[in-house]
């Protein structure tokens, strides 16, 4: 009979690089749906300041958004929202619908992952609310 002395440390040596990228996998998709619904909070928050009347300009939408997005993230290293376009710029009357387009770009823990989502794929996000 053959020696099998070293069998029990090549099956841990495979099972134990699985387990990793599975564990690695799990922590980057919990970033990413952390970040989504972070950005979504962040922008109906905005929409609903932008409803009111409590922020006016292009500007100060976009400022409004990127604080909104940093206060929730509390003490992580999460690098700037990205505030796309504001639907309609400008005034906005009573009555109108008002949508803000924001995104962020992840960037994964798992090299393997990240070569399959895209490096530079950002996630995106759009509110919708009509202005009081």
């Amino acid at each position: 009979m053959k020696s099998e002395k070293g069998q029990a440390l090549v099956e841990f040596a495979l099972s134990v690089t699985a387990l990793v990228f599975l564990l690695l996998g799990i922590i980057d998709f919990g970033r990413v749906f952390f970040v989504y619904l972070t950005m979504d909070n962040a922008g109906r928050e905005t929409a609903r300041a932008v409803s009111i009347g409590k922020v006016k300009t292009d500007i100060d939408i976009q400022n409004y958004a990127v604080n909104s997005f940093n206060k929730n993230t509390g003490p992580l290293n999460i690098s700037p929202l990205t505030v796309g376009d504001v639907i309609p710029g400008g005034t906005r009357t009573s009555g109108q619908e008002f949508e803000l387009q924001i995104s962020y770009n992840v960037t994964f823990l798992t090299p393997l992952i990240g070569q399959i989502w895209g490096e530079n794929r950002p996630i995106k996000n759009t509110t919708t609310m009509r202005v009081e």
